[in-house]
């Protein structure tokens, strides 16, 4: 029997749905051994969501994934992308899907960018070439049409890799680490071009090992683990499971050597990292306390604070 899930108690129901998953279970055979991958996962996600993937290493992601997608069988349970069983319907299915891998390339390495935008445009029948518009200036990529795929920089045949998946408008959008390896402006620009994707009504798939993907783009969050699910929260209910708050104090002077005792039993946990450093970790709700008592017990300097935000959370859902 699957664990019990952490769920919102409501989910968006106005849109129709985008991807249809019930009791879906798969399993590999490794050495004469059963291997569970998915085990009884089961959610639904409706057309203009934006939900990030997440799990460790190993969890099931990928096999999740390609069964979406329609290039892997599974076991048991039902799966029904844009309304049809990508297995059996798989080209008409893959005709509507963006898909972009981090580490893999769907780019022509010895090409300019602007010949692998023409080919995939073709391909897919598109005769209306809005990349030399809307698609080109969105990531900033102009300068880069007649430059050589294997010139680029990482971040550069990133942004092309996207464009080049957004040619023949697909309905439903998977990202795999879209942001893996990269500077930090060229994050921010693939995150803005996301949100300006997700406003006009796209259905995107996110999983991402980066943190800050998740709380600048995503407004729901599916958490797997061990091939089970373990999470379908909405963002504000994801990040309410983070029910901790770090207090850091740099001081004047050393601190009395009794100065624990002179704090009540919501403390968590205080303790000297230094002679003139003290790190405080209490519960969210007694955070305004605690930062009236520490300024009232310690000569302080400078405060800051730390917060967990969401990788604080998964490491914890991880070890549950």
């Amino acid at each position: 029997m699957s664990k019990k899930v952490i769920s919102s108690k409501t989910l968006p129901m106005e849109q129709s749905l985008a991807i249809r998953v019930s009791g879906l279970s798969k399993t590999f055979k490794v050495n004469k051994n059963i291997l569970n991958a998915l085990t009884d996962i089961s959610f639904e996600i409706r057309e203009g969501e934006f939900v990030a993937l997440l799990g460790p290493n190993g969890a099931g992601k990928s096999t999740l994934i390609k069964i979406l997608i329609g290039v892997l069988a599974y076991d048991k349970g039902s799966v029904s992308i844009l309304g049809q069983e990508p297995l059996e319907n798989r080209e008409n299915i893959v005709a509507r899907l963006g898909i972009v891998f981090g580490q893999r390339s769907r780019l022509w390495y010895d090409l300019p960018v602007r010949d692998s935008f023409e080919l995939t445009s073709r391909l897919y029948g598109n005769k209306n070439l809005d990349w030399e518009n809307y698609l080109i200036d969105g990531v900033d990529i102009r300068k880069l049409l007649d430059r050589q795929v294997k010139k680029l920089s990482l971040g550069e045949k990133m942004r092309c890799e996207l464009v080049n998946t957004l040619l023949y408008n697909p309905d439903l959008i998977f990202l795999d680490e879209p942001t893996i390896g990269l500077d930090v402006v060229s994050k921010q620009k693939i995150r803005e071009f996301l949100h300006v994707l997700h406003k006009q009504g796209k259905t995107i798939l996110l999983t991402s090992h980066d943190t800050g993907d998740i709380e600048k783009l995503c407004e729901r969050v599916i958490v797997i683990n061990n091939g089970e699910m373990v999470v379908d929260l909405l963002i504000a209910d994801f990040m309410s499971l983070d029910t901790k708050s770090v207090l850091i104090l740099k001081l004047n002077k050393k601190p009395s050597p009794k100065y624990k005792i002179k704090f009540s039993k919501f403390i968590l946990e205080i303790k000297k990292i230094s002679d003139y450093e003290v790190r405080i970790e209490c519960l969210k709700t007694d955070f305004k306390k605690v930062l009236v008592k520490a300024l009232d017990v310690f000569d302080v300097q400078d405060l800051d604070f730390e917060s967990g935000g969401v990788e604080k959370i998964l490491i914890e859902l991880y070890d549950k």
